[in-house]
């Protein structure tokens, strides 16, 4: 064999040789991302979805008080009165949406005495706040169904977000053709155009697409009232110490595409057709027991 031979043999090897080294490098990186994926568990959904085997008695008083709730629900539906499964699926899903919430991390454990608590809690500083002449956004003081509605509305926003944080590809792909399917409800202002008044200034101010943009830094606040404007509406809010009165003049809005508002498309879809049914399940899961 020649001299060329032999040295294109050895190339021919060597260059084997690192091919091999440079495929066990990828194997094992693929070994330890599959691996580092196994160990983060399941996703957030699939971490609630394994809420089961909770058991939950209610005393006398809670069960009346959802066997109320379950009342009014049915009779602002036209239906009959509540049986004890309709309160029982009622208080269940109370329940669902704040073990859902204390399994993420988002609420405390919840129970019927530390809701009441928690209530008069808030009625107090209500009422320091009314006494400094502070203004108070809601009512003066809550009732039990107001306060037990607005504690599951802030909860179920705060899981939806975190659900939205890492969808899957599965999630956002359904969530695109939410977006597809309800175009409208997602349209995006362009400009709008508002008449301003503190004090005795009065101003007329036209935001386009790229103020708006700036105003979501600077000013959040006035951001959102402005994002979810209709024309004619009327808004107070505290600016800089101040009360500024708005009234929105006119409003011109435009489809998005999917891309510019993602994040509202997850929310929707998530609050639409995910949540109701992930507590659907985690009710189904966890039936709480009624006191009769």
């Amino acid at each position: 064999m020649s001299r060329r031979a032999k040295r294109i043999r050895r190339i021919g090897w060597r260059s084997l040789i690192s091919i091999g080294v440079l495929l066990s490098l990828v194997l094992l990186t693929v070994f330890f991302i599959c691996l580092a994926n196994c160990q983060q568990g399941p996703s957030v959904m699939g971490q609630l979805r394994q809420i089961t085997g909770v058991s939950v008695t209610m005393g006398k008083e809670e069960s009346e008080f959802y066997r109320s709730l379950a009342q009014k629900e049915l009779t602002e539906q036209g239906a009959a009165a509540p049986s004890s499964g309709n309160t029982v699926l009622y208080a269940s899903k109370v329940y669902a949406c704040f073990l859902a919430g204390e399994r993420l991390g988002i609420s405390a454990p919840y129970s019927f005495e530390g809701l009441k608590a928690d209530m008069d809690k808030e009625n107090q500083e209500r009422r320091v706040q009314k006494e400094k002449g502070e203004k108070l956004e809601g009512p003066e003081q809550y009732e039990l169904p107001q306060y037990l509605s607005l504690r599951l509305e802030q909860v179920s926003q705060a899981i939806v977000e975190k659900l939205a944080e890492n969808p899957s590809r599965t999630i956002r792909q359904n969530s695109q053709a939410y977006w597809e399917a309800n175009r409208d409800q997602f349209a995006v202002v362009r400009e709008i155009a508002i008449h301003q008044k503190r004090d005795k200034t009065e101003s007329k101010t036209v935001f386009k697409k790229e103020d708006l943009n700036k105003l979501r830094d600077s000013n959040p606040r006035l951001y959102d009232i402005l994002s979810n404007a209709k024309q004619g509406q009327t808004f107070e809010y505290e600016y800089d110490g101040d009360i500024e009165s708005i009234e929105i003049l006119s409003v011109k809005t435009e489809t998005a595409d999917y891309e510019e508002v993602t994040q509202q498309a997850l929310i929707a879809y998530l609050s639409k057709v995910e949540y109701p049914q992930l507590i659907d399940l985690i009710a189904q899961n966890n039936p709480v027991q009624l006191t009769e």
